[in-house]
């Protein structure tokens, strides 16, 4: 678990408090900063041992779209560096989504032309393959930032936790998703 969004709470908002760092529990680091900024009607919240971080734009105003309106999360290990030698993936369990946004992780000095992005526009798992990092070493990371940016004029999502998927786990996970869906399938037909 990178993290499971059971420590810290607070409200980022457009016209108050748009930083929040928190000491957390995890297994890889330490302390999770995040931030939000546009110029518009958005928040993000993290109520007390919720578990679910949610972040709403309602309105972005004129001009202020793209990189320029974003929410994002920093994590960095005070004690030193970590590593993700021996992972595969990193999953986000998003519980809801409405709207378009874009997911980007930046590790280190990540080459930013080498970055991959992912759409964020439906709730579920989105897995994110370590390999798209383009990171040139994943056994000495500093810092991580995770940032998402709306892409449809209102947008929002709940996001339950983040996990790091070991590698042969990543396999298992994507058969047992494979075999859900053939389940339904075959009760879809038999009805």
């Amino acid at each position: 678990m990178l993290d499971s969004f059971s420590e810290g709470s607070f409200l980022l908002q457009g016209d108050g408090t748009r930083t929040n760092e928190t000491s957390i529990v995890s297994p890889f680091v330490t302390t999770r900063t995040t931030d939000a900024w546009g110029n518009g009607t958005w928040s993000v919240t993290l109520p007390p041992d919720s578990g679910v971080l949610t972040y709403v734009v309602a309105e972005i105003l004129a001009g202020q779209g793209g990189t320029r309106f974003a929410m994002g999360i920093e994590y960095i290990n005070t004690s030193g560096g970590w590593s993700f030698l021996g992972y595969d993936a990193l999953v986000f369990d998003f519980t809801s989504v409405t709207g378009e946004g874009l997911l980007e992780i930046f590790v280190n000095d990540q080459d930013f032309g080498a970055m991959v992005r992912r759409s964020v526009a439906a709730p579920g798992l989105l897995v994110y393959p370590l390999e798209d990092l383009a990171a040139s070493d994943l056994g000495a990371l500093s810092r991580m930032s995770v940032r998402v940016i709306p892409q449809s004029e209102t947008f929002s999502f709940s996001l339950n936790e983040i996990t790091v998927v070991p590698e042969p786990s990543i396999l298992m996970m994507l058969l047992s998703v494979a075999f859900v869906f053939c389940g339904r399938r075959v009760r879809r037909s038999e009805t």
